[in-house]
């Protein structure tokens, strides 16, 4: 066995797959001078300024995954992370009207990527921006009901009241089970999570990504259920039972718990978000002022 095949984390991912896209990297778009000046260009044209400056952050996000599954330290990763974050962050201040659907499926996962990463690495700072690069639901008035559950549960309460029915029903339902199980109740919790894990490669058919490490192209940087990790933690479960399984991100689950406190870490979001939310105004006679935001 080679030394790469003996330290990746991803079961699909070959080396050839990883060197060919490490070595592209650097002369991508990314890094590209006339990429970045025709996205700061304010003469060019805007709906392609818009689509080259998402793409940046979409292929940062997909090259720091790639890193995550080729098996480097985590800990050194989390600095690369936290400039991808940066780079949606640039994205949504140039482009604040682009908003990504939660009811897509695409948009979707990629929310539960970036909650569960910017959880993981203790980056709580960006809980509340993630909130604002997403359109919310103003037709029906309501939300999805887990992106309500896991925003609020990271001390984020800018969605709206959540509807009854899921978005995607069938994929994210068993993990909205094991967010209401609970501390509480973590034995059940803790199955429904499995049930999650073991039906969310299935579930994510749709997803631009989906089957890429079949493709002739070297394209494909990993398949992590990152939202798990983050449930895992946040409700301090036992995960040994489904530890193993192949989407479930047990080196950075690890990492979270041994380098962060918990209880600590969902402090420090609490309070990170509670400093860019807008303060509630409370009246003379005890009524506060809705802190609910529509777009």
């Amino acid at each position: 066995m080679s030394e790469f095949e003996a330290k990746k984390r991803d079961w699909y991912l070959t080396e050839a797959v990883y060197q060919e896209q490490m070595d592209y990297w650097p002369e991508s778009n990314f890094f590209k001078a006339s990429v970045i000046a025709k996205i700061n260009d304010p003469n060019h044209d805007v709906v392609h300024r818009q689509r080259l400056c998402c793409n940046r952050s979409h292929d940062c996000l997909e090259h720091v995954v790639l890193r995550y599954s080729a098996g480097e330290e985590v800990e050194s990763l989390r600095a690369h992370f936290k400039e991808m974050f940066e780079e949606f962050a640039r994205h949504y201040r140039m482009f604040p009207d682009d908003k990504m659907l939660y009811w897509e499926p695409d948009a979707y996962q990629y929310l539960m990527w970036l909650l569960g990463l910017a959880y993981l690495f203790n980056l709580p700072e960006y809980v509340p921006q993630i909130a604002t690069w997403y359109a919310h639901n103003t037709d029906a008035g309501d939300d999805d009901p887990l992106i309500c559950a896991l925003f609020s549960r990271l001390g984020c309460n800018v969605f709206n009241v959540p509807q009854n029915d899921m978005v995607f029903e069938k994929t994210y339902r068993p993990l909205l089970n094991a967010l209401q199980a609970g501390a509480e109740r973590k034995d059940e919790a803790q199955k429904h999570l499995k049930a999650y894990l073991k039906g969310w490669y299935k579930g994510m058919k749709d997803c631009y990504w989906y089957n890429r490490h079949k493709s002739k192209f070297a394209t494909h940087f990993g398949y992590w259920s990152f939202e798990a990790g983050l449930v895992s933690v946040l409700l301090d479960l036992d995960d040994s039972e489904f530890r193993d399984m192949l989407y479930y991100p047990k080196d950075l689950v690890d990492y979270a718990r041994q380098s962060l406190n918990a209880g600590a870490l969902l402090g420090d979001l609490r309070a990170g978000a509670a400093a860019t939310m807008p303060r509630r105004t409370v009246y003379s006679d005890g009524r506060a002022e809705g802190m609910r935001q529509r777009d």
